[in-house]
């Protein structure tokens, strides 16, 4: 927390991929179910990783899919019109509490600070999925 903090009081562009956000871009198995048929037979260890990962987190989690927490960041800075955003201030909590670690963002500017953040706060997960899809399209003929 301390290092993510010092990032945050840095001064650089900063965007802010929450997990409220990454959890909309959650990926079924349907969703993939398609690709897996239309790649060529040497790439399919890439869908196969996919399923994998899906896998895993319904065994953890039980839910029918699975949220691509790292393929949000990268989309964010590719295709940042598939996102709604907002500015704010953003600290990093580093005191010896329960709540070490854990992101503060000021929303209604209530300490009337200059905002060091951009917010991902939604995102076209229609948009999202066609994109993640799309590019394992350059896999289908190789």
């Amino acid at each position: 927390p301390e290092a993510a903090q010092i990032v945050f009081a840095s001064g650089v562009p900063i965007v802010l991929a929450p997990l409220d956000v990454t959890y909309q871009s959650f990926i079924t198995k349907k969703d993939i179910q398609a690709l897996r048929e239309s790649i060529h037979p040497d790439h399919r260890s890439l869908i196969e990783m996919l399923y994998v990962y899906i896998d895993g987190y319904q065994q953890r989690t039980f839910l029918e899919g699975s949220p691509l927490h790292d393929s949000v960041a990268v989309a964010a800075l590719v295709h940042p019109e598939i996102f709604t955003t907002r500015e704010a201030y953003v600290e990093v909590d580093y005191s010896e509490s329960y709540t070490r670690g854990t992101t503060l963002v000021d929303g209604l500017n209530n300490l009337k600070l200059n905002s060091n953040a951009t917010i991902l706060e939604t995102i076209d997960r229609e948009a999202f999925l066609r994109m993640t899809l799309r590019s394992f399209e350059r896999f289908k003929h190789a």
